[in-house]
């Protein structure tokens, strides 16, 4: 019985984040007075097929819509010949 409690309470969590939270997060049932780890959250979460989703934050580092000038290849190097 404690399997299907454990069960509905991580698919309620998962479903309230919005399927953002992953097995971490879902371990702070431990605050609502819930016994639980996180490795035993992670395992039901894996047999009900509840895997979180993420989005990867991509920093810009490059800013090519300049006006500068470029400067020339000294060493005669194309990188794209050295794979």
């Amino acid at each position: 019985m404690q399997r299907n409690l454990f069960a509905d309470l991580i698919k309620k969590e998962f479903d309230a984040s919005q399927a953002t939270y992953g097995s971490t997060r879902i371990t702070g049932l431990k605050r609502k007075h819930y016994k639980i780890s996180g490795r035993r959250v992670a395992k039901i979460r894996s047999k009900n097929g509840l895997g979180s989703k993420y989005k990867k934050k991509v920093e810009v580092t490059t800013y090519s819509d300049h006006s500068y000038p470029e400067c020339e290849n000294l060493l005669d190097h194309n990188s794209k010949s050295n794979k």
